[in-house]
């Protein structure tokens, strides 16, 4: 095993003795990766593994890790070279598990070296080695130090997330992916990205659900074209290299790192597939199972990390947004031989076993199960939006409303508590993913097709969506828990890159406030009375500028750095400013006195470690649908 994972999935254990200096030195270089052996393109990598996982164990308040971005080689038969940059050591990363009710402190560090002369003019592929990362689904704050992608982490810096999950956040599947304007294309695209998991709780789903198998299935997209054609004459990019092996597609998926995987399976149990599409680019996964149509069941449980209402849902086609989860329950009867298939073809094969030596489970799955609904997840159908608040948000020419991405300029304003109304347009061709409040399906303008309709259905909640038959969609949400920053964009990072990336910013007492929809506009971010910090007792002091290990690169654009330092002046931390009890008045300093047990970690180490964090008991289910922060 990999002495970084090692120290990642060890860390409790070790905490007893002293680390092995392998834990705390810096990384290795990398040597110019060796060319392997061809391999033939009906290769496979075998059976399918899991992710490492990163999982607190329960004896403190709060899930502490350390996480970097590094320079590495991937092996897969795939590729006969395959250099490229990754989280926590590995492609794809660590998988992130949390509960509701806990602290996340991820120490960010950027192990990457400075490359001379790449691109770094704004809304272009530039940038390729600095990052940062963004929390991709879960209802958090979009402000420092909680999921603000307007941050930026050069090589040799470091910045400590401090992310907070409230008590009533649902279970679900989420992602970590880089969000650095201007290279997002190139690192998520590269394969930099970790699975996470807000863990469920007893009762809070049906029984064979909470006793299913549970299988990560992480499926990222690799194009050789498009790097090799548009973004490295663009970035100047020469760290990612990507040959691919004979017979192999230049558009090619691997399912958690490995090409043409099998999973094992067993007839009559039932198995829960968290499926994320990692994705950069393209339309959706298209994923099916044809040749398990007779004989193998596949329920959908969850989209985006949120549970349907009508549970279960029986698909046979699961058109997966690039950037977007389904939770499926798949059982099948007979043993057997099952490929699925994504948009390019086989994707991994399933083989199933016969059962155990006992009578095969036959039992139908729950019905009518009521899932635990909070107030950002309120069915608003029948809900008018606040006066002022319905506005037109259009994607086209690499532009959101006429406007190219500018870190300070806002495309629609919003007052905390508002029911905020969207009208969307381009998103048969253009995934748009919405950051820290998720939406929910109200009409469509078009004709969906049977397959399409039955996954996109009005009243679902989404955070991410494309819909080729309703290019325009009408959605809603409740702007209730979080003010600041609601990054919106094209989720084909190719075009968010370049421009197609804007922000809704959210404040009490605002109006509402809408850009035209053609002409341009945007609005600045309103100043501050007061500057709320962290109530939850963080480990150490956040931190609210990257940290830099070495001499200060100078690479970053200055209008993007300037952009740091005047968020900084204004609302430097108005996230993570609830407890599951705080209300909307609370406020005080960053890093307020401490409410719950602590412990130190260093936030300048890299690759992945965890100590521990709270498994204490969680309200009942009736409460955490009515819980909420600031309403």
């Amino acid at each position: 095993m990999k002495p970084s994972l090692l120290c990642a999935i060890g860390l409790s254990t070790l905490l007893l003795f002293n680390l092995p200096e392998s834990c705390t030195a810096k990384p290795a270089k990398h040597n110019k990766p060796k060319k392997k052996k061809n391999k033939p393109s009906s290769a496979t990598d075998g059976k399918l593994k899991q992710p490492e996982t990163l999982v607190s164990n329960g004896s403190s308040r709060n899930l502490e890790l350390n996480l970097s971005l590094e320079k590495g080689d991937h092996d897969t038969v795939a590729a006969t070279t395959f250099q490229t940059r990754l989280l926590g050591g590995s492609l794809p990363g660590p998988t992130v598990r949390v509960k509701s009710g806990e602290w996340l402190y991820l120490n960010f560090q950027n192990d990457l070296e400075e490359q001379p002369g790449t691109n770094t003019n704004e809304n272009e592929f530039a940038f390729p080695d600095s990052s940062n990362l963004h929390f991709h689904g879960p209802h958090i704050s979009g402000e420092r130090p909680a999921d603000d992608t307007t941050l930026i982490v050069d090589p040799g810096e470091s910045f400590r997330y401090e992310v907070f999950f409230p008590e009533f956040h649902v279970g679900g599947t989420y992602w970590i992916h880089p969000h650095r304007h201007g290279s997002g294309t190139i690192q998520v695209g590269g394969g930099a990205a970790s699975v996470l998991i807000v863990e469920d709780e007893p009762g809070d789903v049906p029984p064979e659900v909470e006793n299913a198998e549970e299988v990560i299935l992480m499926v990222q997209l690799f194009d050789t074209d498009t790097f090799d054609n548009k973004l490295r004459p663009q970035s100047l990019d020469q760290l990612f290299i990507l040959e691919t092996a004979p017979g192999v597609a230049e558009d090619f998926r691997l399912v958690n790192g490995m090409y043409r995987p099998t999973l094992d399976a067993v007839a009559g149990e039932w198995q829960r597939w968290r499926v994320v599409f990692g994705a950069w680019n393209r339309d959706s996964l298209d994923l099916q199972m044809p040749t398990g149509a007779e004989n193998c069941e596949m329920n959908l449980l969850a989209k985006d990390g949120i549970y349907i209402d009508d549970y279960p849902r029986p698909l046979d086609f699961y058109p997966i947004p690039t950037g977007g989860r389904a939770d499926i329950m798949v059982r099948c009867d007979v043993p057997g031989s099952y490929v699925v298939n994504d948009y390019g073809g086989e994707l991994f094969t399933v083989n199933v076993a016969p059962a155990r030596g006992r009578r095969l489970d036959v039992t139908p799955p729950t019905e009518g199960f009521k899932f635990a609904k909070p107030n950002y997840l309120t069915d608003l159908l029948s809900t008018r939006p606040t006066t002022g608040c319905s506005c037109d948000t259009y994607m086209d020419s690499d532009q959101i409303n006429g406007l190219s991405y500018d870190p300070d300029i806002f495309l629609h304003m919003i007052g905390l508590g508002n029911v905020v109304e969207r009208t969307v347009t381009g998103i048969s061709s253009h995934p748009y993913h919405q950051h820290v409040y998720p939406f929910q399906l109200q009409e469509f303008f078009g004709t969906l097709d049977a397959k399409e309709a039955a996954y996109f259905q009005i009243g679902d909640y989404h955070d991410s969506m494309t819909i080729l038959g309703s290019d325009t969609t009408k959605i809603k949400y409740v702007a209730g828990n979080y003010p600041g920053r609601v990054t919106v964009h094209c989720h084909k990072i190719t075009h968010s890159d370049v421009g197609m990336l804007s922000a809704e910013f959210v404040q009490d007492g605002l109006s509402c406030n809408c850009s035209p929809k053609f002409e341009g506009g945007g609005f600045t971010r309103p100043p501050t009375s007061e500057v709320t910090g962290a109530t939850g007792a963080p480990v150490l002091e956040a931190t609210q500028q990257p940290v830099s290990s070495s001499t200060k690169s100078t690479k970053s654009s200055k209008k993007f750095k300037a952009s740091k330092s005047e968020s900084e002046s204004e609302s430097e931390s108005e996230s993570e400013s609830e407890s599951a009890s705080a209300s909307a008045s609370s406020s005080s300093s960053s890093s307020s006195s401490s409410s719950s047990s602590s412990s130190s970690s260093s936030s300048s180490s890299s690759s992945s470690s965890s100590s521990s964090s709270s498994s204490s008991s969680k309200s009942e289910k009736s409460s955490k649908s009515s819980k909420s922060l600031f309403l």
